[in-house]
């Protein structure tokens, strides 16, 4: 199994900047608990968070539409879950079809990396879906703020995750989603029973 430093040194060889962490803090009115599980959240096309059992251990963004580097950074969680002997989870927005307004592109790319990611690591993997509005309603406290709003506050939020700014609004998101994905009931239930795990508190 896997040590903590080994699964970081591990993501660090796929290329994301090392982050400049501190503790994640709980969201108010949250658990301690997370589930244990290893975590992929997505802001398409560019941003993720990598999560290992509640805890944020890399985060960045990727070249637009770069798949490959988006099968580099699945394939390192994918591997550390397995590894570990976790279950891995990739969460990413839930598409929303606007008449006339291209949407998903990024999502069908970084899902098509993740399942052959999982393919080739002859590993069964999750995929949870989540709406913009569920995520935000919880890590940002309101989940119908206007856009500009709601990513000055997702900055905010990353930030003090990191101990300092993030490089993008991609990653910030993504940081936030893997906030509310670490303890939430839809990831947690996506999980076959028998693998179900929660750790911490």
């Amino acid at each position: 199994m896997l040590t903590t430093a080994q699964a970081r040194a591990k993501l660090a060889a796929a290329g994301a900047k090392p982050n400049r962490r501190k503790s994640v803090p709980l969201l108010k009115g949250r658990t301690p608990r997370m589930i244990g599980c290893m975590i992929l959240a997505i802001d398409a096309p560019e941003g993720f968070a990598v999560f290992d059992r509640g805890e944020l251990v890399r985060s960045g963004e990727i070249e637009r539409h770069e798949s490959g580097q988006a099968l580099m950074q699945c394939s390192a969680a994918i591997g550390i879950a397995k590894m570990q002997g976790m279950e891995a989870v990739l969460v990413v927005e839930k598409e929303i079809r606007i008449p006339g307004r291209p949407f998903g592109g990024g999502r069908t790319l970084w899902q098509a990396q993740w399942k052959k990611a999982a393919n080739e690591a002859k590993m069964a993997t999750r995929i949870v879906r989540v709406p913009v509005s569920t995520w935000r309603a919880v890590v940002l406290g309101n989940g119908r703020l206007k856009h500009n709003d709601a990513r000055a506050r997702e900055a905010r939020i990353a930030a003090g995750v990191l101990d300092g700014p993030v490089d993008s609004d991609d990653e910030a998101a993504a940081i936030c989603i893997g906030l509310w994905a670490r303890d939430s009931q839809a990831v947690f239930e996506a999980i076959p029973e028998s693998k179900r795990r929660m750790v911490g508190g």
